[in-house]
């Protein structure tokens, strides 16, 4: 991310499996997110999920016309990171 700290990284891990009937199911699992940028602001989960979607899923639909059909993963995956960030256990 541009806006975060010099030499400051997230690990991004995408798994892609057989949903049949012509899908491929997407998994995104981004750890290591630091809690502050580089200009001491929170980062906010919503903005990196609202990157992952415009920035590539919804340039991937443009560009190849596979359309997003659903977003849970990522969110379920945010809602857990959140919850477990609030409560101290991740950082």
């Amino acid at each position: 991310m541009k806006d975060w700290a010099e030499g400051v990284f997230s690990i991004v891990q995408i798994t892609l499996q057989d949903a049949g009937d012509n899908c491929c199911e997407v998994q995104v699992n981004q750890t290591e997110i630091p809690e502050y940028d580089s200009y001491n602001k929170f980062v906010h989960l919503d903005n990196l999920e609202n990157g992952w979607k415009g920035m590539i899923f919804k340039r991937i639909e443009q560009v190849f016309g596979y359309p997003l059909k659903k977003w849970f993963i990522m969110e379920k995956f945010l809602e857990l990171f959140s919850l477990l960030w609030g409560f101290g256990v991740l950082g």
